[in-house]
């Protein structure tokens, strides 16, 4: 279902849940515009969207094998080479 919304264009991003520890954002004004940087934080959910938070956050799929692509049967693809975000 993942891969079949994500090749219809459904999901075209990913958007970061994650809480700043205390004293880890700095917020600097360069002319119109606020940088925000966050250092550290505690990352506890990715979540695939079609509105993403951060235009930049991209989400694909990779090393995805369908019932077709084997020839003959190699197993499962490890998991972490399935996605990258």
């Amino acid at each position: 279902d993942f891969l079949a919304a994500h090749a219809g264009g459904l999901i075209r991003g990913l958007s970061p849940g994650f809480r700043v520890d205390l004293g880890g954002e700095r917020i600097e004004r360069r002319g119109n515009s606020v940088l925000r940087t966050i250092s550290p934080a505690a990352l506890f959910e990715l979540s695939a969207v079609t509105r993403p938070a951060y235009s930049s956050a991209q989400i694909e799929a990779r090393a995805w094998e369908t019932h077709q692509d084997r020839q003959p049967y190699r197993g499962a693809v490890h998991h972490l080479n399935r996605w990258r975000l």
